[in-house]
């Protein structure tokens, strides 16, 4: 027997798409970093060294709209990139992400362009991605090339998702989940199907996950992944569950933890005595996440054990400060984030990022950046008033909007149009 990979954890600790800091925003104040330094370790292990430098620009909103970088090598400029994202109102990530790379600075070349379309109901679900590469004086699909479709019934639920993956021109379905709904209108029966090979090379579907006589703890009815299912607006109480072949188990899942917590258990049997029990704990910390996975396999004399721990914890700026994935016990990589802060608005000043090497069981430097050049992209001061009698607002260095300043330090003062730094002492 097998467990089902949705029910299994992940393989390894997750990588944040950017070390870019996510800086403080409050409705009205937004502060971001123009400049962002990369420094790696210095070749003879004393001190480091830059990599890379940051300019960037953003929107009102705080997202980047340019980041352009400068390269080094020994302390001398081997290059440029230039990076420019662009957005669709509605939806929160960039549509489409074009760069360029030049070895003076004056001279650019086109290098790479993603342009995206996301789900009108899930803003942040990739519908089309395509994936450009400048070949022979033109645009060409090279990369990562995929659609999405999402099938709705009357009611707006999910009924089917079909990935299809672009293979010698043709986008081939690649996987399918089926959703059947029951007379109240809830999910209860999922189906996972991939596209695989037989022994012959021919293509066959298997099945993956297969989920029946489901009860919810709460959900919306936009399914459209088998790994979210115990995490958001979809939330599986119990089930039966394929475990190998005709071999059904019973799920069950508690979320009487905090936030977004839960314990999952699956227990499956068949009629030869072999025994599959599984549970995760997933414990949602707010500022990060505890998963621990044990899988125990009995059948005749044999038992065996399997778990995986996978931890991460972030900074209030999404910094990640600490993680660690471990297997039976044994710890495979860990790191560790270092953050000071800067004094005058408190966001981050420095980060470095630590990993543990595995021979000296000792924190090593791996990767440090410096955030200077601070704004608020909202622009405080474009914020309407005509009349210096307008009220007076007050926030933190932080940018956190407050009633009046309740302590001695330094505070925003906006009237009107005239943003000031006052002293409360």
């Amino acid at each position: 027997m097998t467990v089902p990979q949705f029910i299994a954890g992940k393989k390894g600790c997750k990588t944040p798409a950017s070390m870019r800091v996510r800086q403080h925003e409050s409705a009205e104040i937004i502060f971001r970093s123009l400049t962002d330094k990369v420094f790696v370790p210095s070749p003879d292990g004393n001190g480091w060294t830059l990599s890379d430098s940051h300019r960037l620009s953003y929107d009102v909103t705080g997202r980047v709209l340019t980041d352009e970088t400068t390269s080094y090598e020994d302390g001398e400029i081997i290059g440029y990139t230039r990076e420019v994202r662009t957005y669709t109102d509605g939806f929160p990530n960039y549509a489409t992400r074009t760069v360029s790379s030049s070895e003076d600075g004056s001279q650019w070349n086109n290098n790479q362009k993603v342009e995206r379309t996301f789900d009108p109901r899930l803003t942040d679900v990739v519908t089309a991605n395509r994936d450009y590469q400048w070949y022979d004086e033109q645009w060409q699909l090279m990369g990562n090339n995929y659609n999405r479709e999402i099938t709705r019934d009357a009611n707006g639920n999910i009924t089917n998702v079909t990935i299809a993956v672009l293979f010698q021109g043709v986008y081939d379905p690649t996987m399918k989940l089926d959703i059947e709904y029951g007379a109240d209108g809830k999910a209860e029966t999922i189906r996972e199907t991939t596209l695989t090979y037989d022994g012959t090379g021919n293509p066959v579907w298997e099945e993956g996950a297969y989920l029946t006589d489901i009860v919810w703890d709460r959900t919306d009815g936009q399914i459209y992944d088998i790994e979210s299912l115990f995490i958001g607006e979809n939330r599986i109480k119990s089930c039966r569950v394929r475990v190998d072949g005709d071999i059904m188990g019973d799920l069950t899942a508690d979320y009487s933890g905090n936030g977004d917590s839960y314990h999952v258990t699956v227990v499956a049997t068949d009629d030869t005595g072999e025994r599959l029990d599984a549970l995760i704990d997933y414990v949602d910390y707010g500022n990060g996440f505890n998963s621990f996975t044990r899988t125990t396999y009995s059948g005749g004399d044999e038992t065996i054990n399997h778990t995986t721990e996978v931890g991460e914890l972030y900074d209030h700026f999404g910094l990640l400060t600490h993680s660690i994935y471990k297997e039976d016990g044994e710890t495979i990589s860990q790191t560790q984030g270092i953050v000071t802060y800067e004094e005058e608005h408190g966001c981050p000043d420095t980060y470095e990022l630590q990993e543990l090497d595995p021979e000296s069981m000792e924190f090593v430097p791996a990767t440090r950046i410096e955030y200077s050049d601070y704004v608020d992209v909202a622009g405080v001061e474009g914020i309407a008033a005509d009349s210096a009698d307008a009220p007076a607002e007050y926030y933190d260095l932080r940018g956190v909007r407050i009633a009046r300043p309740a302590q001695s330090g330094i505070y925003i003062r906006r009237q009107g149009a005239d943003v000031t730094k006052i002293l409360v002492k």
